[in-house]
């Protein structure tokens, strides 16, 4: 595996359509630890064919502490050729469908309080 500089420039993402389980990855992470740099600061995408393989891609993931930047995909690379690239698309989608969904939560909550105020309001008007 050869990594030239450009390549190990923050924010840099790493691809590997046919990544079984993840050792290339486990071996860069490394490599990029070995030269002070934190692996989590990149972006990493890997596919492979076989479900289970994809599952341990993604427990690897987490062990080797590659960071929140990583998309883990299951298809056929040679056949599909955009498994990857599609499963960012989902990956943006579903962080936005959840930043969405947080947002809610946080206007109910707001709205919640609001409400407790004002009933403490009233309740304090009437005693008086």
């Amino acid at each position: 595996m050869t990594c030239d500089a450009e390549a190990l420039q923050k924010g840099a993402w790493f691809h590997e359509p046919a990544g079984g389980t993840g050792g290339m990855f486990r071996a860069l992470a490394q490599h990029l630890r070995n030269h002070h740099l934190d692996p989590a600061d990149y972006g990493w995408a890997i596919n492979d064919l076989d479900p289970l393989a994809a599952a341990g891609a993604a427990v690897n993931a987490i062990v080797w502490g590659l960071g929140p930047n990583v998309v883990v995909s299951c298809g056929d690379a040679l056949r599909q050729g955009d498994v990857v690239d599609q499963a960012m698309r989902e990956r943006t989608a579903l962080i936005e469908e959840r930043n969405q969904i947080v947002g809610y939560r946080a206007a109910v909550e707001a709205f919640d309080e609001a409400i407790k105020l004002a009933d403490r309001l009233m309740t304090g008007a009437n005693a008086a």
